[in-house]
């Protein structure tokens, strides 16, 4: 082709082999890449060349050529590598091979939400089960809870009766936004908790649980609210994934009222512990909009149909010249995108392993979705404190103890009102915003704490 380059090194993987190659002098890289269509024809390779411009920390250009014989990447072979197996993170997920055949894990944790995009057949639900297979071989019931939201009813459906559900699979879509404001609700808990106790984020506040459980056995003394006498619950948090397995059908049927929870979730609930995993077949704008692109910079991209999906969720070209069955290009928080190979997960093996984890524990589901929010919930349905005005709430005979409880303990907390009457963060939200109204609390204009008033 007449171009002047020099061969550099190769990497030889599962699924296609990349040969680097360094430019000659005032040679640009666009003369290479711009081969990729020829390169494909004159190697007869089995599908198409995809060029990587620059190869990350080198001055060469990549060019992947892909093999005649691809190999299966299992997750048997990725989470017993010492990557994962060694992982101090409980949301260490295994995602399969990278470009060298190396395994590739990372961090849930650290995304903090993934979006997962990509043509029918080629390897999004596998990701997903393979994602969910990592977070059940490393933690109980008690360090994760999963909320399953599957309305083509399929996907999910093995995981029936899973001990480590918030709620059963959710399939309905109105159940859908019930799940979302549920979320949104306990994330407002535990950020006013941490609040409450100085911590940022759900690491510190569990450390500081560590530390109490410690000083416990140690004096044999458990540790007592300073606010009400009673004693501390001294149980960790648990971490709490969200997996969505199709955007499209949510955004085209309950865009108004899924969209809007999703991206609150996604800004705020990373110190609450607060996970979500998007996926989608059809990547188009109309399904991943701006606002949800925004808040979701870790993505994987499996094959697409044309160069505009790729951009849609990439903000690059590339996913549409990938080889199907597990092929993909990983775009992590803040780095540059990488091509990985992703693990092939049997449904034998989560079967296996949601028998396995059946047989430790019955499911103890937190939540029935379907009536949350209703009156006789005890919570808000779904708004924000300060959003909707309850014009009953006076007749609330708890809104009275609550009151009660306020002037007796001279102090007066979201997260005390919840401890002390098992209400939810809206409630008692909306609790503490009419004693302010009714004066029987006011807020230091300087400190922002609120304070019981006696001389009423």
């Amino acid at each position: 082709f007449r171009v002047d380059a020099t061969f550099a090194n190769y990497q030889a993987g599962p699924v296609v082999t990349m040969f680097e190659l360094r430019p000659g002098p005032g040679v640009k890289a666009t003369r290479i890449t711009n081969l990729a269509n020829d390169l494909t024809r004159s190697l007869k390779a089995p599908g198409p060349v995809r060029m990587q411009a620059p190869v990350l920390g080198t001055d060469t250009v990549g060019v992947e050529v892909p093999n005649e014989q691809r190999q299966t990447v299992y997750f048997r072979d990725i989470v017993e590598n010492d990557a994962f197996r060694n992982a101090k993170s409980l949301l260490t997920i295994a995602l399969g091979k990278n470009i060298g055949g190396v395994p590739f894990s990372a961090d849930l944790a650290k995304m903090p939400h993934l979006l997962v995009a990509g043509a029918t057949g080629k390897g999004k639900s596998v990701c997903l089960n393979a994602i969910l297979l990592s977070l059940l071989c490393r933690a109980r019931p008690d360090e994760v809870q999963l909320i399953l939201i599957d309305p083509k009813r399929v996907e999910f459906s093995m995981y029936a009766d899973l001990p480590h559900l918030v709620h059963p699979v959710v399939t309905d879509m109105d159940i859908t936004k019930n799940a979302l404001l549920w979320a949104i609700d306990e994330m407002n808990r535990r950020l006013e908790l941490f609040s409450s106790v100085m911590e940022r984020n759900i690491s510190g506040y569990n450390k500081r649980q560590a530390r109490l459980r410690e000083e416990a056995i140690r004096t044999g003394r458990a540790p007592v609210d300073p606010a009400t006498g009673e004693p501390l619950d001294l149980a960790d948090l648990p971490y709490i994934v969200i997996v969505v397995d199709e955007l499209a059908d949510l955004m085209q049927t309950k865009r108004k009222e899924v969209e809007g929870p999703i991206a609150r979730l996604a800004q705020l609930a990373r110190a609450a512990g607060i996970h979500l995993i998007i996926a989608t077949q059809r990547p188009r704008v109309d399904v991943v909009t701006g606002l949800i692109k925004a808040n979701f910079p870790c993505r994987i991209a499996f094959q697409v149909t044309n160069g505009q999906d790729s951009r849609t969720i990439l903000d690059c070209v590339g996913a549409e010249k990938l080889l199907g069955n597990g092929d993909m290009l990983y775009k992590p928080t803040g780095d540059g995108v990488q091509r990985l190979h992703g693990a092939f997960v049997s449904d034998r093996e989560v079967a296996a392993m949601v028998s396995f984890w059946k047989r430790q524990q019955a499911p103890n589901y937190k939540v029935d979705f379907s009536q949350y929010g209703s009156d006789d919930q005890g919570d808000a349905a779904g708004e924000y404190p300060g959003q909707h005005r309850n014009n009953d709430l006076m007749d609330d005979p708890l809104y009275a103890e609550s009151v009660e409880y306020v002037l007796s303990v001279d102090k007066v907390s979201i997260s005390g009102l919840q401890r002390r009457f098992r209400i939810g963060f809206n409630k008692a939200a909306l609790f503490v915003e009419q004693m302010e109204q009714d004066g029987i609390i006011v807020s230091d204009p300087v400190t922002k704490q609120k304070r019981v008033v006696h001389d009423r």
